[in-house]
């Protein structure tokens, strides 16, 4: 794993297919993560990994379905180590190697958002509409 950036708050680190936020000091953490997902106080681990590829994944997605969303947690946090316990899981088609990270800083407050997105199939802005833009209309407004 590669350092991705840090504060005193967290450690980012990026290897292969995965994106990891260490959280140094103790986190309120909402998650939709099959596991430890809700708010949670105790996950120290937020890990982003491209789960399959960005396009016709079959075979990735009948491995995942077969094993369950709770099994393919554990499987995925022991690849990298980790407590299953302890990590909040979140898998996208998106490459890791294509991640951004942006930090903003305002009156003792601290943001920092680590984004992946898709921008051939599924490629879309906030306010677009639900039925699915396609790529060469997404983000355009009238």
């Amino acid at each position: 794993m590669n350092s991705f950036g840090s504060s005193s708050e967290f450690r980012l680190t990026r290897g292969g297919r995965f994106l990891i936020a260490q959280l140094l000091v103790p986190h309120r953490v909402l998650s939709t993560s099959v596991r430890n997902g809700g708010q949670q106080e105790r996950v120290r681990f937020l890990v982003n990994h491209q789960s399959c590829e960005a396009s016709d994944h079959r075979e990735r997605h009948h491995y995942i379905a077969e094993m369950g969303q709770n099994r393919y947690h554990d499987a995925v946090c022991r690849e990298i180590g980790l407590d299953p316990e302890s990590a909040a899981l979140m898998g996208t088609a998106a490459n890791m190697n294509y991640a951004s990270v942006a930090d903003r800083f305002d009156e003792g407050l601290s943001v920092t958002a680590v984004v992946t997105a898709g921008v051939q199939g599924n490629a879309a802005c906030a306010g677009d509409p639900a039925d699915g833009a396609k790529p060469e209309t997404a983000g355009r407004r009238s």
